[in-house]
């Protein structure tokens, strides 16, 4: 994949519709990942680098709303675009909350949905640059880690770790989640051993106290 190209969640129950817009957004050239219902999209987003949401509203096991406020929970920049078939006046109002990007009823049209997505990127680009309050920074795009300026080499597994834990900045990140988004397999063997000489090495470069650690819970990046 090119670490220029965008990625977009696409949350949708009907299937039909999700492989419509799917294939439209592949048209112009983004990389789709497709969620059927709520818990697939916020594990999904736990496991990737996500520039942009779309999602339906009415969805089973976890709806689109609420997937929208488990969210803004952990991320308040992150671009989200609702599209749904009510044009109900309470849930509109408790999306407008939410800090959308667009509210789109449906049948969609492309063009509108189109433009919803340019306007998303082009207000909420995520920085490409993060500073974490001291000489140091960090590179989303390359996943590299800079001390005043100069690379610090790191392995996948520790560059994955930091980019998951800034993505989650302080909030609580558990060992699984870090495993898993290292891993992108969930037939891989849970290794949370494998997971603490992880945040031991990171720590050995970052300022100690920046990862913190919650028993029983996990590591929170704290900046």
């Amino acid at each position: 994949m090119n670490i220029s190209q965008k990625t977009i969640l696409l949350a949708e129950d009907d299937e039909n519709i999700r492989q419509d817009i799917a294939l439209f957004l592949s048209y112009t050239d983004y990389e789709v990942m497709e969620a059927s219902n709520g818990n697939e999209a916020y594990q999904l987003y736990q496991q990737h680098s996500i520039d942009l949401i779309i999602t339906d509203i009415d969805m089973p096991y976890l709806d689109g709303l609420t997937l929208i406020e488990r969210l803004r929970d952990v991320d308040t920049a992150l671009p989200i675009i609702v599209i749904s078939g009510y044009g109900d006046q309470e849930k509109l109002l408790r999306a407008i909350k939410l800090n959308l990007v667009e509210y789109i009823l449906k049948p969609i049209k492309r063009n509108a949905l189109n433009q919803a997505i340019e306007n998303a990127f082009n207000t909420y680009n995520k920085p490409k640059n993060v500073d974490l309050g001291t000489e140091y920074a960090f590179n989303m795009e390359s996943k590299t880690l800079y001390q005043n300026q100069t690379l610090c080499p790191l392995p996948p597994s520790q560059s994955l770790t930091l980019e998951l834990l800034i993505l989650h900045k302080n909030t609580i990140v558990s060992p699984e989640d870090i495993f898993f988004h290292i891993h992108n397999d969930y037939t891989a063997e849970y290794s949370s051993a494998s997971v603490r000489n992880i945040i031991k090495r990171l720590r050995k470069i970052l300022p100690k106290e920046m990862i913190e650690s919650s028993y029983g819970q996990g590591y929170t990046l704290k900046i």
